[in-house]
């Protein structure tokens, strides 16, 4: 069985945070700013050679000031994205950092225009959790070409920027496959996909077929259900006749899965058909807790915000520049099931 194996920060040497090259006595000269070498050029620390720790605060609130972040997510109304607003917020608010969010509610085109009146706009650190990859790729580049830091968070474009923040989407498809393997190695299932050219779906589908050829399961039937309840549990109730001897059923988002837990269930085969999920917004744990889902996987979306601010941080205390640094920040994932789908930052707000 595949293990998973996923260092929780990937940063280069030549990401330079707030650096102190050595701390000396208030007799000697200060020392000149230590130059960090990037691509053959170079940019300046945001501390120099001499500043001791008590300088810190006052150093960082002083990189602070004047800067702006703007955040484009897919659409707000959905936990993961109030969250991730509420927390960059609260913590931009506390730093001084002037914070703007641009809702496209899930408009590709309407995000497309958010992200160019973004890039007009010059902010210091632009955040995106982009709808269509292959649309927002050449405008997070054009973004980075002007001077922006681009973070992407939850979800990757099909271009490499400053940083990303999110689950490694490969690896919770392994996880999911392994959750399914446990009752139905050797045995037939299907596959429901949510976004297939999305790429989260893309990368998940390639870690749970991994893990599907290992443990002997044969995927019977692979559909799209897009994000719509009905959709899934219509593909569901195909795959039950199409495969009367169908081990189990397996989907890459929490929301339309509720559809095929459900079919399972007015099918009369609860208990014999397995119904699992990625996903690890409040459907995971409900699902969990109401017997719609065996099991879930989550990627601990409550704390996504608090990591892309801290990302925003060292950005910016760095003064690296747009463009020069290339690292993931990959929040851990966890298994959901009957013992944990109510504790803190599991799902956001789900009860025994």
């Amino acid at each position: 069985m595949s293990k998973i194996h996923k260092a929780a920060l990937a940063l280069p040497l030549a990401l330079g945070l707030l650096l102190v090259a050595g701390c000396t006595s208030g007799a000697e000269e200060s020392g000149p700013e230590q130059p960090l070498s990037v691509e053959g050029g170079s940019v300046e620390i945001s501390l120099p050679a001499d500043t001791n720790l008590a300088d810190m605060n006052d150093v960082a609130s002083d990189v602070f000031a004047g800067k702006s972040v703007i955040f484009v997510p897919q659409g707000l109304g959905y936990p993961i994205h109030d969250s991730q607003n509420a927390e960059l917020a609260l913590q931009m608010g506390n730093i001084g950092v002037d914070y703007e969010v641009m809702d496209p509610a899930n408009d590709p085109q309407k995000q497309v225009a958010n992200l160019q009146a973004a890039i007009q706009k010059k902010p210091d650190v632009l955040v995106v959790i982009s709808l269509d990859p292959q649309i927002t790729a050449k405008l997070l580049t054009e973004a980075q070409d002007a001077g922006i830091y681009v973070i992407q968070s939850n979800l990757q474009s099909t271009t490499i920027t400053d940083a990303y923040v999110g689950p490694d989407f490969r690896d919770e498809g392994l996880l999911l496959g392994q959750l399914v393997a446990e009752k139905c190695e050797g045995k037939k299932v299907g596959l429901l996909h949510a976004l297939p050219n999305s790429s989260f779906d893309i990368a998940a589908t390639d870690g749970f077929k991994s893990v599907a050829d290992e443990s002997g399961m044969t995927i019977v039937s692979e559909q799209s259900s897009g994000l719509d309840p009905s959709v899934a549990a219509t593909m569901s109730t195909a795959m039950m006749q199409q495969s009367p001897d169908l081990c189990g059923i397996a989907g890459t988002y929490d929301e339309s899965m509720i559809g095929a837990g459900n079919a399972v269930s007015s099918a009369g085969k609860t208990g014999k058909i397995g119904v699992w999920t990625m996903g690890g917004g409040n459907a995971s744990c409900i699902g969990v807790r109401d017997g719609i889902f065996d099991g879930a996987t989550a990627s601990n979306g409550p704390r996504l915000g608090i990591q892309v601010a801290s990302v925003i941080q060292m950005l910016l205390e760095s003064n690296i520049g747009a463009g020069n640094s290339r690292f993931a920040v990959y929040t851990p994932l966890i298994r959901i099931t009957a013992e944990n789908y109510f504790e803190p930052n599991i799902c956001y707000s789900v009860t025994k």
